[in-house]
């Protein structure tokens, strides 16, 4: 696994001219860890991450107590009614006079294909959601957050990080992006904290405030950070975690201000 402290155990140092650069630029979340990928040496193309993506165990739990429409095939062959069903053309049931013979083996290679093309879709949407699992970890492993709450989520997961792993190496390969990442972080803390500080809770306060609720959404690291600062109010964080993050928080505002990074709040 890559080294974690490699911001927070920073702290106290000036950023240098290539993190100065890096902050400076508007790039997301999604395309630093992008680019990490490549330059890590993965070849396939680019896997979009977002902060409201489901992990992929999530996806294939839900699909469960889901019943696809090719299995609805393969359980519910009557004659007729399920080429009707699937939308085959209704003359060329009329043709085949609704005899059974005709029908079920029609049925059958209806089922069989649209279950390959089904099958086909799922094993490229799972690798793609492997992927993306594995990005979404990268990110974590390099941001400074509260240790109980970045387990949780690793476990959520389910990605290896060992040193020859895909999460650790795309981590390995964010360089001096990682302090872009941990800006993007911050200001969902900073979003967090006004939340937590205020009187609403937080569905009324994204409701209130459209740009951050956008931009939960869509930024992975901001979305870490928000719930992360979230996490420590929580009955499985430690007594006195909230405060010790916002010391934290303070500390690394100290650093953008001293280096004249501007957060986005």
């Amino acid at each position: 696994m890559s080294d974690v402290s490699g911001v927070s155990g920073s702290r106290q140092r000036s950023f240098s001219d290539d993190e100065i650069d890096a902050m400076r630029k508007p790039e997301s979340t999604n395309s630093i860890v992008n680019k990490a990928r490549r330059d890590a040496g993965f070849k396939e193309k680019d896997v979009s991450v977002r902060g409201d993506d489901k992990t992929l165990n999530k996806v294939l739990e839900d699909r469960k107590t889901h019943i696809g429409k090719g299995e609805a095939v393969a359980g519910a062959i009557h004659g007729a009614e399920v080429l009707e069903a699937l939308g085959v053309a209704e003359h060329t049931i009329h043709a085949a006079g609704r005899l059974p013979q005709v029908v079920l083996p029609a049925a059958l290679l209806v089922a069989a294909h649209y279950g390959m093309y089904e099958m086909e879709k799922d094993k490229a949407a799972m690798k793609d959601g492997a992927t993306r699992d594995q990005l979404h970890a990268a990110i974590l492993d390099r941001l400074d957050l509260p240790a109980g709450f970045k387990d949780q989520e690793l476990k959520k997961l389910d990605v290896s990080m060992t040193r020859q792993s895909a999460a650790s190496k795309v981590s390995d390969h964010v360089g001096a992006r990682a302090a872009t990442l941990q800006l993007h972080c911050d200001e969902g803390m900073h979003a967090a904290r006004t939340m937590l500080e205020g009187s609403k809770g937080k569905d009324a306060f994204l409701e209130a405030n459209p740009a951050i609720k956008k931009r939960y959404a869509e930024d992975v690291a901001f979305h870490n950070g928000f719930d992360a600062l979230c996490w420590t109010k929580s009955k499985e964080a430690p007594p006195g975690e909230y405060d010790a993050q916002i010391q934290n928080l303070q500390s690394r505002d100290a650093r953008y201000t001293a280096a004249h990074i501007t957060l986005r709040t």
